[in-house]
């Protein structure tokens, strides 16, 4: 799964449509680059990666647990500790496959916030909890 999580000032919360925009930009540039320059740009995130995983701060055993029990799913055994951190080899393919899925019809944004003003109107009280939430089809 693919996911960008974004903290946003309250301006930031007012522009939701235009940041979504924006991200979308960002993944157009990617789709329109070039191999090498994709290859160029994925090395550079393994050196990132790398740095990252020697750097890693120790966690509580039971986030650990936690974390290699979630990976599971999605790494070989060999790979439990690695697997959500270093990057692996390059695969073109693979890249062109997530990019082309990277749509907005595919995109479920999720905004949290403790400004109801601007939404509460809105709001469907959830059942269990009673959060309010808001569901809409995101702008064009």
């Amino acid at each position: 799964f693919w996911h960008c999580t974004l903290e946003l000032t309250e301006a930031g919360v007012k522009e939701v449509p235009l940041i979504i925009s924006t991200v979308y930009q960002g993944i157009e540039v990617l789709r329109a680059a070039t191999a090498a320059q994709c290859l160029k740009s994925y090395r550079e995130l393994q050196v990132v990666t790398a740095l990252e995983w020697e750097h890693k701060a120790r966690e509580a055993p039971k986030v650990t647990a936690t974390s290699l029990a979630r990976g599971l799913h999605y790494h070989a055994p060999e790979d439990l500790l690695t697997g959500p951190i270093l990057l692996q080899d390059y695969d073109a393919a693979t890249c062109g496959r997530m990019l082309s899925a990277l749509t907005k019809p595919r995109m479920a944004a999720f905004l949290t916030t403790r400004r109801d003003d601007d939404w509460r109107h809105l709001a469907t009280t959830e059942e269990w909890y009673g959060a309010q939430y808001v569901v809409s089809d995101l702008p064009p």
